[in-house]
């Protein structure tokens, strides 16, 4: 699975309409470098913790979440209300 690199929003009403292309793929890196920075934090964690279920859904919650953002790519949501859209699409 392919991180989602780009988010499409467009906004437009009566009097003005508003278009934002936020490359996501600029936020990747960080985030990489919070998750090599965390995955120590979540092991002494998991060591710490005596439960084994407790340990296992320390140690899990990282992957999930990049799973969780991975799984994005695609999303597209329309909203409409009256005279106003809302365009969301991530790429």
């Amino acid at each position: 699975m392919l991180p989602p690199l780009l988010l499409r929003l467009r906004i437009q009403d009566d009097k003005r309409r508003i278009r934002l292309w936020i490359p996501l793929i600029v936020l990747w890196p960080l985030i990489a470098v919070v998750v090599l920075l965390g995955t120590p934090v979540a092991v002494l964690l998991a060591a710490h913790s005596g439960r084994r279920a407790q340990s296992r859904s320390v140690l899990l919650a990282g992957p999930l979440l990049l799973y969780v953002l991975a799984s994005l790519r695609g999303l597209r949501c329309n909203v409409v209300s009256g005279g106003e859209r809302v365009f969301i699409s991530i790429d």
